[in-house]
């Protein structure tokens, strides 16, 4: 029940930082940072830890990312993410995802902003029952994360997250497992 209302108050957070941003007049922006900073390309990378809600497990995390930040507030990004292997008793999962996000950022102090957004992520799911089988699936849900940014120099930059994704495969015919997938990372962002 606990971890119900953590993630509806995360993904209530998320959607209004969202909001605000997307409300946002040019002229409202205040420019804490370089302007070379916005209206950019970037790539990152991260690493970190994941939990899966039904598997009770945790696994190693790798994700890679793009985007393009608008200005200071408002940016969209596209990536990758690869979850490691969870087992629980005898069986075994792991999924990968593609993920489409619009961010909002608020800064917060000169080469610092924190951030939510918002998007969809194209999950791949696979799970091994006891007897080895393998079942795959895939799909499409609303995924959701907040974190913070800090620009260490015009071009690089550190980011740290928390992402909430939600899977729901079908492991066996009839027998779909809701699945909440809460990752943690941290990481390098290049801005080009």
């Amino acid at each position: 029940m606990n971890t119900i209302i953590r993630h509806r108050t995360l993904a209530a957070t998320a959607a209004l930082l969202v909001a605000c941003a997307s409300t946002a007049n040019a002229s409202d922006i205040v420019v804490t940072k370089s302007p070379s900073t916005s209206n950019r390309f970037y790539l990152g990378v991260d690493a970190g830890s994941v939990s899966y809600s039904e598997m009770n497990d945790a696994a190693v995390q790798f994700n890679i990312y793009g985007g393009f930040a608008a200005n200071e507030v408002i940016g969209v990004e596209v990536g990758w993410t690869k979850f490691g292997e969870v087992t629980k008793s005898s069986t075994k999962a792991n999924t990968d995802i593609f993920h489409g996000n619009v961010l909002g950022h608020i800064p917060l102090a000169t080469n610092v902003s924190a951030f939510g957004k918002v998007g969809l992520a194209n999950w791949n799911y696979e799970f091994t029952d006891s007897s080895n089988a393998k079942t795959k699936t895939n799909g499409v849900d609303l995924t959701f994360g907040i974190g913070a940014d800090y620009q260490i120099t015009d071009r690089a930059g550190m980011r740290v997250g928390f992402d909430f994704y939600s899977v729901d495969p079908e492991i066996a015919p009839g027998d779909k497992r809701s699945e909440r997938l809460t990752a943690f990372s941290i990481g390098l962002r290049v801005n080009l």
